[in-house]
């Protein structure tokens, strides 16, 4: 085995590492454009006297929509078609709703919570941030494996 061999896997490796979390970096500045948007939409119907379950939905449904578009185009590499894409959103969007549903209303149950609501959204935002980027990946590309 040559020396250049064990130089080439750990230029390879470091390669696949940065492009991994460039991929990371971009989905990180996507979510925090639109958990803000978010956050504002939530505190807003919170603030109309809707109650917290539909605030929420209402604030992650439009979060969705300004994240979905940065992500198509900014994020991952579209590697499937439009009506793939399409199908497989409508997969994975009522899994999150229900997720982030079910995590305002069981936090929004324990008194401390109850009177920060804003640690409830937090908590349910970094709840949903792993779905979310696993879920988009699923999604947006194409993968081999």
């Amino acid at each position: 085995m040559s020396n250049s061999t064990p130089n080439l896997a750990k230029r390879l490796i470091k390669r696949i590492l940065q492009t991994d979390i460039a991929q990371k970096l971009r989905f990180t500045g996507a979510s925090g454009v639109s958990t803000l948007i978010d956050y504002i939409v939530f505190f807003s119907a919170l603030s109309a006297g809707i109650t917290i379950v539909p605030s929420q939905i209402i604030a992650q449904i439009t979060g969705f929509a300004s994240n979905f578009l940065l992500q198509r185009n900014w994020v991952f590499t579209l590697g499937r078609s439009n009506t793939h894409v399409l199908l497989r959103l409508s997969i994975t969007v009522p899994g999150g709703l229900i997720l982030g549903a079910a995590s305002v209303y069981f936090l929004s149950q324990i008194p401390v919570m109850y009177e920060h609501k804003i640690l409830v959204k937090v908590i349910t935002t970094i709840i949903l941030f792993a779905y979310n980027y696993y879920s988009r990946r699923w999604v947006f590309e194409q993968r081999n494996s």
